[in-house]
């Protein structure tokens, strides 16, 4: 019930029998981002990872130039994508949609440099439904990954252009990394509220969560971890409200910080916390706004 992210590691490294081993003994599934340059390289990674008796998520990604992740705004190269992938894969696969807004959008929001929508998305915002349906027809598993707002209602799947709900997932995990609610708050969170918020994302979402940052990130500027202490506290809180199937940005952050084996054991290993973190008027006041505004509309 753990699952690790790896974005900017090459496939060969992801490939070495070491961490494939390390990753094995504690049960942890890979997510591999994959763009269209990495489709002639899937089957060997495959085989890979199935030799290692690791499961592989299939994690596809397009270049900035396209937005880089999948929304309402590029489905159709999405889709050419992903049918391109499930080509050169061997039996039932487990496709992971990591829906957010088109990067360029997102740097400039994240920033405060944003105007308007991320997409003029009006007539194409079930783009994605289709291509989830066939990759079932077909026997596969789809998954998707979201922005910590898109949970709180409908309106925010139209502002950020992010059409999740068209999907039908097995599994929808928010993106509850306390490191970026710190990094990208201009001091409005600190790390009491990022605890705080977390807690009261995994209230309203015990299915699953997705933690970080360890490092590595696509935006260049994500604030990481300060250390394992933090890692070990997300994982208490989100086991004390019930959440067991967490994933972790990334692969790419743990083999930047030393060896690999004390992250991976506070991620895998952390038992629930004994005592939750104190709630915060702050973090109360941002989840009532983010649930106003998915209301509205």
């Amino acid at each position: 019930m753990r699952r690790l992210y790896s974005e900017h590691v090459p496939l060969g490294e992801v490939q070495q029998p070491g961490l494939l081993r390390l990753l094995a003994e504690r049960d942890v599934e890979l997510a591999v981002a994959l763009f269209p340059r990495d489709v002639a390289a899937l089957r060997p990674l495959h085989e890979a990872v199935r030799r290692a008796g690791v499961r592989l998520v299939l994690w596809p990604l397009l270049p900035d130039a396209l937005g880089r992740w999948p929304s309402g705004a590029n489905g159709a190269a999405f889709a050419d994508h992903v049918d391109a992938l499930v080509a050169e894969t061997e039996g039932a696969a487990t496709v992971l949609f990591d829906v957010e807004p088109p990067i360029a959008w997102t740097r400039r929001a994240l920033h405060g440099r944003a105007h308007g929508r991320p997409a003029d998305h009006a007539g194409r915002h079930a783009t994605l439904g289709p291509i989830a349906d066939r990759l079932r027809a077909a026997g596969h598993r789809v998954e998707a990954v979201v922005p910590p707002m898109v949970p709180f209602g409908r309106r925010w799947e139209r502002l950020l252009a992010t059409p999740v709900s068209s999907l039908g997932c097995a599994r929808v995990e928010p993106m509850a990394y306390t490191s970026l609610f710190e990094g990208y708050s201009k001091g409005t969170v600190d790390r009491r509220v990022a605890r705080d918020l977390l807690g009261r994302l995994a209230e309203r979402q015990p299915a699953a969560l997705a933690l970080g940052v360890v490092g590595g990130g696509a935006l260049g500027d994500e604030r990481a971890y300060r250390g394992i202490h933090e890692l070990e506290e997300d994982v208490a809180i989100a086991r004390a409200h019930g959440v067991e199937r967490l994933s972790l940005y990334a692969l790419d952050g743990i083999l930047l910080r030393g060896a690999p084996e004390p992250w991976l054991d506070a991620f895998c290993r952390t038992p629930a916390a004994e005592r939750l973190p104190a709630r915060t008027r702050r973090g109360a006041a941002l989840i009532g706004l983010a649930r106003a505004i998915g209301r509205l509309g």
